[in-house]
């Protein structure tokens, strides 16, 4: 029987061709516990053949981790209790039930974690509950929730406060000011989706604290300093959907400090040192962009600490002995960047105990 088993388990197509009385549920289960992972795809259609007095329910039990075999059991033998032990190893197999054994606790399970899952839901099962769960969790659930339901003055209400998104499937002359204050408390790029003479400047404050980039769907004449402001500090890259008359020193260092990237995008004339010594603490760039005036000591030794290279953006006069070591030890090619006067033989020396040897 082990020399059976071993090679069963080599080659599952072997089971196709075994007799009915050494396939016993005993042996499939044997069968399950030595498979390996990669080859449980295989195992799982070995079900289509196999005859069915061995599908008693402790095989069933045993098969749960291979949920894709239930396309293989014949209906009859499927259990509510099986198909939630199923739904334990992966809910995503929902797709495969039977509809008329899929139960309310089974849809709020899945949709409370997969939204789109509401799709596979009888409909006659979706209730507000499991609309809002679904919506909660992705507003793509939205596409299956009962346009009745979907569309019911209070259902709307606490939709979009589960997740504003949900305005993307809702008609724009159904959206109210509490409804577009709703959808922007939750998430704040909702604001796409929200007519524009309904948007005010508290709506758009709410929004762009939300989510910065929702600024992008912000009327020209509603942005602000105070909603520019807003806007960077919840994600610098609303820096860049900012008119240019409105940006400050100020917003450009918020900007900065939430994305460092930021940096390449601030007007020359609007950089500062610390804006510089910042950017330096999120990214390594060079520093070719900034103006030499503003590089500092403190920004010199940021920069070469972060990259040895960058020595070849700090102007000279900023250049000293203890910044070309540092540079150096953190990035060996910075050699070429170092003035005649600061290549020591102790540098040298250094510089030949890390390279390979063959």
């Amino acid at each position: 029987m082990e020399s059976l088993l071993t090679a069963v388990s080599k080659n599952l197509k072997v089971i196709t061709y075994l007799n009915d009385d050494i396939l016993t549920p005993e042996f499939i289960v044997k069968i399950f516990e030595r498979v390996d992972e990669e080859e449980k795809y295989s195992l799982q259609r070995v079900f289509k053949y196999l005859p069915r007095h061995v599908l008693t329910p402790q095989l069933l039990a045993a098969a749960t981790k291979f949920g894709y075999c239930l396309y293989y059991i014949p209906q009859e033998l499927l259990t509510r209790e099986f198909l939630m032990e199923i739904l334990n190893e992966d809910l995503f197999y929902i797709y495969g039930f039977p509809p008329e054994l899929i139960t309310h606790e089974m849809a709020l399970l899945c949709v409370q974690t997969h939204g789109s899952i509401l799709r596979c839901i009888p409909k006659e099962l979706i209730t507000p509950e499991i609309a809002l769960a679904a919506i909660k969790s992705d507003f793509i659930a939205g596409e299956y929730v009962p346009r009745e339901l979907l569309l019911a003055n209070d259902f709307l209400l606490e939709a979009v406060k589960n997740n504003g998104k949900i305005l993307y499937y809702i008609p724009k002359e159904l959206i109210t000011p509490e409804i577009a204050l709703a959808a922007v408390s939750s998430v704040g790029i909702s604001l796409e989706h929200i007519p524009k003479e309904l948007i005010t400047p508290e709506i758009v404050l709410i929004a762009v604290t939300r989510n910065g980039r929702a600024l992008e769907f912000v009327p020209s004449e509603l942005i602000t300093p105070e909603i520019a402001l807003a806007a960077v500090k919840s994600d610098g890259w609303a820096f860049n959907k900012i008119p240019k008359e409105l940006i400050t020193p100020k917003i450009a260092l918020e900007a900065v400090k939430k994305n460092g990237a930021v940096f390449f995008s601030v007007p020359t004339n609007l950089m500062t040192s610390e804006m510089i010594l910042e950017g330096l603490k999120h990214i390594q760039y060079n520093l070719k962009n900034a103006p030499k005036e503003l590089i500092t000591p403190e920004i010199a030794l940021a920069a070469v600490t972060r990259n040895g290279c960058l020595l070849e953006d700090i102007p000279k006069k900023l250049i000293t002995q203890e910044l070309v070591d540092i540079a150096v030890r953190k990035t060996l090619c910075s050699i070429k960047y170092v003035p005649k006067q600061f290549v020591t033989k102790e540098l040298v020396n250094y510089i030949l105990t890390q390279l390979p040897t063959e």
